[in-house]
């Protein structure tokens, strides 16, 4: 049996972003803090107070930059995946109202509208998966995760901004902030 989580809003959250690329890493924890901080909860990005990525791999190091954030949680955000995925756009007729000389009676609906073919295509939609998880660090324990996608992103601060829209909601429904 799963016992529900007890603590109140988290007041301090050090927030860490596992990325392949360092200007990701500080997009993501950019807009993860400012978002927290829109909802009345400090936070810290993590690259403050350990600029190399490679410490995140550290439990020390980690252990330190919670001690120095004074964080009663933390956020671990981490790129799941990046999928390329195929779908056809079929084809279609399009009718357009035609404009000019009517052609009497019978020739009058017929003159009113042209037809345009569409041919079918193929599209390439690229998606981008994050895991985003919450602990406690009283307890250690995972208090929660969720995950998003975004299809076909027109840059790193979009997927970063909806990503983040939606754990804010999701972590405010489940009482955390």
């Amino acid at each position: 049996m799963t016992r529900p989580f007890r603590q109140n809003r988290f007041k301090r959250i050090l927030v860490l972003g596992v990325f392949n690329q360092e200007v990701n890493r500080r997009i993501y924890e950019d807009v993860l803090v400012q978002a927290l901080e829109a909802q009345d909860t400090r936070a810290v990005g993590g690259y403050t107070l350990m600029p190399d990525v490679k410490d995140y791999d550290e439990k020390q190091e980690i252990r330190e930059a919670v001690k120095k954030a004074g964080a009663d949680g933390v956020i671990i955000a981490r790129l799941v995946g990046v999928k390329e995925k195929e779908r056809v756009v079929p084809p279609r007729v399009d009718y357009y109202p035609s404009m000019g000389v009517r052609h009497g009676l019978y020739g009058y609906y017929g003159a009113s509208y042209h037809s345009v073919y569409q041919p079918g295509y193929t599209v390439t939609d690229t998606i981008v998966n994050l895991e985003t998880t919450l602990f406690c660090v009283d307890t250690q324990k995972l208090v929660w995760s969720g995950m998003t996608s975004s299809q076909n992103p027109s840059s790193d601060q979009k997927i970063a901004k909806e990503a983040v829209a939606l754990v804010i909601a999701e972590m405010k429904t489940a009482g955390l902030l």
